[in-house]
């Protein structure tokens, strides 16, 4: 398939040196503006990168076959290794959908991510001395407000979703991701995070509300059910929409990135009061020879 020179391309390189490129058809245009600056993407030229691109009308071209989701359909082609995102016209005056197609667009980015070992999660990202852990818990468990009272040297980077990839030595580097809710519920259009910036991630937390800041260490089973319960979170609305053996596929490589994922990253269950100090008993695992 051949582009036209007039694509204006956001192109972003993430920490498992995956080469990633989206782009619009003019009539989307502005659509796609508001999408890069919600995760922080400039114009730029593309080289290998794998590209999504976006329009309203399908690919007239034999060979295509789609993918219906909600809001959304994606359309992929053998002899092609992007993809086409379909954008059917109406609605166009309601930007809570188009929000919600941006979710929907990060949710196929997340699940072309699994086969490299990557895993979406339901967790805050903070950053402390350039190393990144993530908080993974349900939604009104306490994520937010964590990432809200964690002082400096911690930097809160997302607290919501985060992306964690697997780089080409096997570590894991963590992206922040955006929170939705803070834009189609509390309406705060103008806020974005930077989908290009990692860190290495350095542990992952189960969050639970308790009359007791502390932390222990978790096996590495109960450790991938979390982390695999925490990625189902985000992507569930989107397997429900796809096909059956798709789905399956996509559940089996979240438990097989969870299984792995534990094995080079450790994992505690934090207890967190209303307002104790949580961020120290992260600080005191982290302090650990190896975080053990």
């Amino acid at each position: 398939m051949s582009w036209s020179e007039h694509i204006t391309w956001y192109p972003f390189t993430l920490a498992d040196e995956s080469e990633w490129a989206f782009g619009a058809e003019d009539e989307l245009s502005d659509w796609m503006a508001r999408f890069a600056a919600v995760l922080k993407l400039e114009e730029g030229p593309t080289t290998n990168t794998r590209k999504i691109f976006f329009r309203q009308d399908p690919p007239y071209s034999p060979g295509w076959i789609t993918q219906e989701l909600r809001h959304l359909r994606v359309w992929s082609h053998a002899d092609w290794p992007g993809h086409i995102i379909q954008i059917p016209p109406g609605q166009e005056e309601n930007p809570s959908v188009d929000f919600f197609r941006m979710r929907e667009a990060i949710g196929f980015l997340c699940t072309e991510l699994l086969s490299s070992g990557a895993l979406p999660l339901h967790a805050a990202l903070l950053s402390r001395e350039n190393h990144g852990i993530v908080i993974a818990a349900p939604g009104g468990t306490g994520k937010s407000t964590c990432a809200a009272r964690a002082p400096p040297p911690w930097r809160a980077l997302g607290d919501d979703m985060t992306l964690v990839v697997r780089d080409m030595n096997g570590a894991y580097h963590a992206h922040p991701l955006p929170t939705w809710s803070d834009i189609t519920v509390r309406g705060y259009t103008e806020w974005s995070w930077d989908l290009r910036k990692s860190q290495p991630l350095r542990g992952v937390y189960f969050l639970e509300q308790a009359d007791q800041d502390g932390m222990v260490p978790v096996g590495q089973g109960e450790a991938t059910a979390g982390i695999t319960a925490s990625a189902i979170q985000i992507i569930q609305l989107y397997l429900w929409h796809i096909d059956t053996p798709i789905a399956r596929r996509f559940r089996a490589d979240i438990f097989a990135n969870a299984s792995n994922l534990v094995c080079k990253v450790p994992a505690f269950r934090l207890s967190a009061t209303r307002h104790g100090r949580f961020w120290e008993e992260i600080e005191r695992s982290m302090a650990s020879s190896g975080g053990r």
